[in-house]
């Protein structure tokens, strides 16, 4: 018995549900938010007060009498600041 050719045989075939699903996958991964997150809870503490450190900073950045000193003092005060964040030891500071 031949064959009967129909409309029905080539439904869901034709590959146009599968290119709108390509195209909505391109359309995620090309918008700009993607990997943004919104994070709505309150910090567990309040942040650290870093004026003291600031006008360190502030000084050093000068070149009045005295911001040599506080250059050197800026360092260490970084690299104790980095040593409490990360819990590791910072190298010994050569004078």
């Amino acid at each position: 018995m031949p064959r009967a050719v129909t409309s029905q045989a080539t439904v869901g075939h034709d590959g146009a549900a599968f290119s709108s699903w390509l195209k909505g996958v391109g359309e995620v991964l090309r918008h700009p938010w993607r990997w943004m997150t919104v994070d709505l809870t309150k910090p567990a503490a309040p942040p650290a007060q870093v004026e003291p450190f600031e006008r360190l900073r502030a000084h050093a950045a000068g070149s009045d009498p005295g911001a040599v000193r506080a250059r050197k003092e800026l360092r260490v005060a970084t690299l104790r600041g980095l040593a409490q964040a990360t819990g590791k030891p910072m190298p010994a500071l050569k004078d």
